[in-house]
């Protein structure tokens, strides 16, 4: 059929429309190009090349604050200060995610400009609005011209060179202690302002005459624990303290199955001790003894303390020496029971003992390692299940390991998903304390898509008392959207939680801790709960760590079957 000329106005009118997208296409392509291309420029500090190309993308987008801090990056770089600031301004004004960040580096900037007032105006800023690393600013050679600055020294909190004496010193950090939590904690009721806390810090202060210096720093300890997050929190003093704190702990770990305080583990001799139940430390009761040291730590919910209690607190003299079960911090007697119900008590002398962390296989434990404790040190790794159209994948870490990232890790499962036909993905987070969860989505979309792929795909989270921090962020997005079912204990970690690990560190004493700035609402605003509940509930019992059960694993691989046979 001949085909004759369009030169109705319609016909016309279709043909300027298609040109305009065709060329509104190639627009966006160039601008996705020169966007990808900044950023690779950026990434390898290529000064002049990022300067171009982000001069480029600021002029086509004036109201871009991540082009105005790449442009402002690049002049750094390139020794143009002026310029840097300029740009870093023009972010301030279009607004940044992190406000902190962006006005501690304009006051790096000026300061490497010779403008000392504004650098410090910016400082302040900074600090005002909750930038998280103050013990950094003494040591960054940005600030090397503002060092003698008073105004510096009180910003940078150094320590003002009249403090000379103990108490002095240590007022002085208890007053330092309070401005950090005052100003950096994120509490949604401010508990760092509430009186219980500043009276709390009045009487420590007062006290220190009397107080020993173990004394003065489970003080420190008890009055953060009264901000009540698992993230906040005093660890310990720094090699250079002039404090006189005992490091030493028992050669021993401790777990709490549902019959009680256990050794799973010990170093040396004291491994023979393994599979032994904990009746006693001293004359009091294990149960005792733990609940004794909850009041210095702040937790999430129950299980953070289940958690941390016996791996960071229980082994440690110091702490058990403050909760009366010895007077001294070379060793302490402890009550057994073995396997077979005998009962003994047993000195045990404490050292400089590093205990791994996490639960791992016990010495005392009988047949084959299961699959839960075979790899703790992997990041992320799996298995498949062909009879049960299941793959089993770990996940212990939010990090990237040093062979792959989790991306590439998320491609790799999703791959293996579809390879194996399974129908069924077995998700374990047990022994997943956190990380950095802006890495978690691309394991997130490989989750939903599988689930979305067919209506049989099923998900199944096992969470425990080691689920915290971004793996708690982890697994809020996956009940979000998702169906998946959650085996196991509570996380101890909450939907909804305060957290974010700080550098904290007091000028005189030297201890260092942290103390939580952000307030992670992952879930509904209205969200109260303590934690996501299992709809399987399994709790981990001695009889079936030392006889090398996983029941968690045994309950989700009945259901899978179960749903085969049906």
């Amino acid at each position: 059929m001949k085909r004759t000329a369009c030169l109705t106005f319609s016909c016309m009118l279709i043909f300027s429309v298609t040109a305009l997208h065709a060329a509104a296409e190639h627009e966006l392509a160039d601008i996705l190009e020169l966007r990808q291309e900044a950023e690779r420029a950026y990434k390898e500090r290529d000064a002049e090349y990022a300067q171009l190309l982000f001069k480029q993308l600021v002029e086509q987008f004036p109201d871009d604050p991540e082009a105005w801090f790449g442009l402002s990056r690049a002049y750094e770089w390139s020794g143009d200060l002026d310029e840097a600031i300029a740009a870093a301004e023009r972010v301030q004004e279009l607004g940044y995610f992190s406000a902190s960040y962006l006005s501690h580096r304009l006051a790096q900037l000026f300061a490497l400009d010779g403008q000392p007032e504004a650098a410090l105006r910016w400082l302040a800023r900074a600090l005002k609005e909750g930038y998280e690393d103050r013990p950094l600013i003494q040591s960054d050679e940005a600030f090397v011209s503002l060092l003698q600055d008073p105004e510096f020294v009180r910003l940078a909190a150094i320590l003002p060179p009249n403090i000379k004496d103990r108490t002095a010193g240590l007022r002085f950090d208890i007053d330092y202690l309070v401005e950090e939590a005052q100003r950096m904690h994120a509490g949604l009721d401010r508990p760092a302002f509430s009186s219980h806390f500043v009276q709390e810090s009045q009487a420590l202060q007062k006290a220190i005459p009397e107080l020993s210096d173990a004394e003065v720093l489970t003080g420190m300890m008890r009055l953060l624990a009264i901000l009540s997050d698992g993230h906040t929190g005093i660890y310990g003093a720094s090699p250079d303290t002039p404090l006189n704190i005992n490091r030493e702990i028992l050669p021993l770990k401790f777990y709490v199955f549902d019959e009680g305080v256990y050794i799973v583990d010990g170093i040396g001799p004291a491994a023979e001790l393994a599979g032994r139940r904990v009746l006693q430390f001293g004359d009091l009761s294990a149960e005792e003894t733990l609940r004794s040291m909850s009041e210095f730590r702040g937790l999430d919910n129950p299980m953070t303390w289940k958690w941390m209690g016996p791996q960071f607190y229980l082994g440690r003299m110091l702490m058990l020496q403050q909760v009366g079960v010895t007077t001294s911090t070379e060793s302490v007697a402890l009550t057994l029971q073995d396997a077979a119900g005998q009962v003994s008590v047993r000195k045990i002398d404490s050292g400089n003992f590093e205990i791994r962390r996490k639960l791992r296989p016990s010495p005392a434990a009988k047949g084959e390692v299961p699959m839960y404790l075979r790899n703790i040190g992997i990041e992320y790794w799996m298995e498949s299940f062909p009879d049960q159209h299941a793959i089993y994948f770990q996940f212990n870490q939010v990090r990237d390991g040093e062979d792959q990232s989790i991306a590439e890790f998320a491609l790799q499962l999703a791959e293996r998903l579809d390879k194996e036909s399974a129908t069924s993905l077995i998700v374990d987070v047990r022994h997943n304390n956190g990380g950095n969860n802006s890495l978690v989505r691309p394991l997130i979309r490989t989750l939903v898509a599988f689930e979305s792929a067919s209506p049989g795909n099923k998900i199944y989270i096992i969470t425990g008392r080691n689920t915290f921090s971004a793996a708690q962020n982890f697994i809020n997005r996956i009940e979000q959207w998702t169906d998946a079912i959650f085996v196991g204990e509570p996380s101890s970690s909450s939907p909804n939680f305060v957290g974010e690990e700080t550098n904290l560190l007091l000028p005189y004493s030297r201890v260092r801790g942290s103390i939580s700035t952000r307030y992670w609402q992952d879930s509904n605003p209205g969200d109260d709960r303590a934690w996501i509940t299992p709809v399987v509930p399994v709790k981990p019992t001695a009889a079936a760590y030392f006889s090398g059960e996983d029941t968690a694993m045994d309950a989700i691989l009945r259901i899978i079957t179960a749903d085969l046979d049906q």
